[in-house]
């Protein structure tokens, strides 16, 4: 062998070296290698809850889509909370993943800000949805529309019940903020997650919610109950029949919501950005975009950067709404 053809081999076997270390440091650049296994996405919610709801629909696409494997587990307590404090303890490997809201990321930042910082704690992979808040109320209420709610709610002080998905959650936060600035007074019951808060208006034990538009819109769409207005500020284009609470009742009243992905803190960029990207395609096929369009959600475009923006200002939101007054925990 002469020089040459050794230089040769040396070089190939170099450059061998080089690429496994690449490989295993950056597995997302060798196709095939991730994801090499199932990947498990804890949802913080029951199932029938908003977050369960549109992380089925959008993971079903993505899997469709993608030919990978994903596991989703409903972990539900206080709001997400549980479900938070568990993912963000796990490896940043891209095999654990939380499937979260706005709201159970309130929670968490009142109930675990003393063992971490829920602002640092994960890396935003991609929203699923966005959507405004619906205030529901049960069938058996001798109400039609917002106005004759607040007129109702007024003359009955601490009777009347409403459900939210824990302490702390948007639907709590939004309600105890209605409360205040209409002047009303209702008694806060906690659950799981908004489903079984729905399950209880259907038995007519509770009366009253604000829940999330993709969780209430099917059952008010074939009358189990009544949606009497939307969270945002001016009526949505998907929901023209629904008034808004800032226009009919309290200029300037917002309360809206999304869903989206994380990982833990600390998952390569690589893996963040690929299931962005995945997921960002899932998210805007044509039929996710008319099925989310259907019960009055959209399907935001979003990456990790913007998602991360918007989770922050999230935190400033509800950390002004607690130097007003309002009492969240």
């Amino acid at each position: 062998m002469n020089k040459l053809q050794r230089y040769g081999v040396c070089m190939l076997v170099f450059s061998s070296m080089i690429t496994t270390t690449y490989a295993q440091k950056n597995q997302l650049i060798i196709p095939g290698i991730y994801p090499s296994k199932a990947i498990r996405i804890i949802v913080g919610s029951s199932p029938g809850g908003g977050t369960d709801i549109s992380t089925r629909l959008i993971m079903n696409k993505v899997m469709e889509r993608s030919g990978h494997t994903f596991i989703i587990d409903d972990i539900p307590g206080a709001n997400g909370v549980i479900a938070t404090d568990m993912v963000a303890r796990l490896a940043p490997d891209g095999y654990s993943l939380l499937a979260t809201s706005n709201s159970s990321l309130v929670s968490s930042l009142l109930v675990i800000r003393k063992s971490y910082d829920v602002r640092t704690a994960f890396e935003p992979i991609a929203l699923f949805t966005s959507q405004p808040y619906i205030l529901a109320v049960a069938n058996s209420l001798p109400v039609n529309n917002i106005k004759d709610f607040f007129a109702y709610a007024k003359n009955k002080p601490g009777e009347l019940n409403y459900a939210s998905s824990g302490v702390g959650s948007t639907s709590h936060v939004g309600m105890e903020q209605m409360n205040l600035l209409a002047g009303i007074k209702m008694q806060h019951v906690p659950y799981k997650g908004i489903g079984p808060g729905i399950n209880d208006m259907l038995a007519d034990r509770i009366q009253v919610l604000f829940g999330s538009v993709i969780a209430v819109m099917p059952y008010a769409k074939i009358g189990r109950v009544k949606a009497l207005a939307e969270g945002g500020l001016k009526r949505s284009s998907l929901l023209p029949d629904i008034p808004s609470i800032s226009e009919e009742v309290l200029p300037g009243f917002e309360m809206t919501g999304w869903y989206g992905l994380m990982a833990p803190e600390g998952t390569s960029s690589t893996i963040i950005n690929y299931l962005n990207r995945i997921i960002v395609q899932a998210v805007n096929s044509t039929d996710i975009v008319q099925k989310l369009s259907s019960n009055g959600a959209e399907a935001p475009q979003s990456n990790p950067a913007q998602f991360k923006e918007l989770m922050l200002r999230e935190f400033d939101k509800v950390e002004k709404l607690k130097e007003s007054g309002i009492n969240l925990e």
